[in-house]
């Protein structure tokens, strides 16, 4: 085998030049990472911007569907109080004329309570018989429901 011999000179003069190019890499790497972490840094700021737009529309519409709500409630609250007033102004009124039209039905009445009697044990055995048929009537469309199929 021959020997080569290398010159110091080309050895200096090539690792000047890997010198050169690792110092050029590193600079190249660091600013690729610097603009990297701008790009990175300017994504978080935007969504974070988005994010509280976003949360603040949200919030604005929940307050404003809970503020139609409550005005809902008060007016629910308000028919409800009106209905109850109209209520208690009726009951008083037919309270009133019952008891002014009772005591006329039983001066008037007494005189006649014996013919009723007879009337209404004449009508108790016909309603009884008309209770005894409305079973029947049900039970007869169970038996068509049954033949159609």
């Amino acid at each position: 085998m021959a020997e080569s011999k290398v010159e110091p000179e080309v050895v200096e003069q090539l690792l000047s030049r890997l010198s050169h190019a690792s110092e050029q890499i590193a600079d190249a790497v660091e600013k690729q990472t610097e603009q990297f972490d701008r790009q990175v840094k300017e994504l978080v700021d935007h969504s974070e911007e988005t994010t509280r737009r976003l949360i603040e529309g949200i919030d604005k519409e929940i307050r404003a569907q809970i503020a139609g709500l409550r005005r809902q409630i008060v007016e629910a609250e308000r028919g409800i109080e009106r209905a109850r007033k109209a209520v208690a102004k009726k009951v008083p009124a037919k309270k009133k004329a019952a008891a002014k039209k009772a005591p006329a039905k039983k001066k008037a009445g007494a005189k006649k309570a014996p013919a009723k009697k007879k009337a209404a044990a004449k009508k108790a055995p016909v309603k009884k018989a008309a209770t005894r048929r409305a079973p029947a009537k049900k039970k007869a469309p169970a038996k068509k429901t049954a033949a159609r199929r």
